[in-house]
């Protein structure tokens, strides 16, 4: 069985966002019981071998363990909004001409109505004769403009171009409007720096 360039792209996207996705809720999972600044425990002086204690603590004191970063709802909306972009800028601009216009397709609930009535009019046009593809991956992102209801972010991606056998890299940007209807966040508008 041949899996197309397409699919092999879309499912190992699905399996970097899942691994991402599941990392981040451990990361927010509150583990236990907040602890004590320091903790004081019973034993003689130099029996916690190879310990090194701070000048200014007491000897049979142990050092708080670090506490996960705890998240506030604001911090979770505005990486809701970057990974919305990310994820919008990697579907639209990966695609093949083997598959057309899966890509428009592939971002439909991800984009507001006025934008989806701008994709939806290329859904069908036939690009160049011969096999054409590009790869997209977002190596960073970045939020430059947010309100709580909008938000900006700016994009690096790196593209790799297949065209009739010849392979090109790309360093291109992107900018993506996001919006929030309700719950979600939608993407308004976007364009390639």
């Amino acid at each position: 069985m041949i899996i197309s360039l397409r699919t092999r792209i879309f499912i190992l996207i699905s399996a970097a966002l899942l691994i991402i996705l599941a990392i981040s809720i451990f990361l927010m999972m509150p583990f236990g019981e907040e602890q004590p600044a320091v903790e004081t425990i019973d034993t003689p002086a130099g029996s916690l071998p190879g310990a090194v204690l701070p000048d200014n603590m007491p000897v049979g004191t142990v050092p708080p363990s670090p506490v996960a970063r705890q998240f506030s709802p604001e911090d979770m909306e505005k990486n809701a909004a970057k990974q919305l972009a990310k994820i919008f800028i990697e579907r639209y601009g990966t695609y093949s001409s083997d598959n057309d216009s899966s890509n428009i397709e592939d971002v439909r609930n991800l984009a507001a109505p006025a934008l989806w009535s701008k994709l939806s009019v290329k859904i069908g046009e036939r690009g160049s004769e011969g096999f054409t593809g590009m790869t997209t991956r977002v190596i960073s992102a970045e939020l430059s403009d947010w309100t709580g209801e909008t938000a900006r972010v700016n994009l690096q991606t790196v593209r790799v171009e297949e065209k009739n056998g010849a392979t090109d890299n790309l360093h291109q940007n992107a900018e993506v409007n996001l919006m929030k209807k309700g719950s979600d966040w939608l993407v308004e508008s976007f364009r390639w720096l």
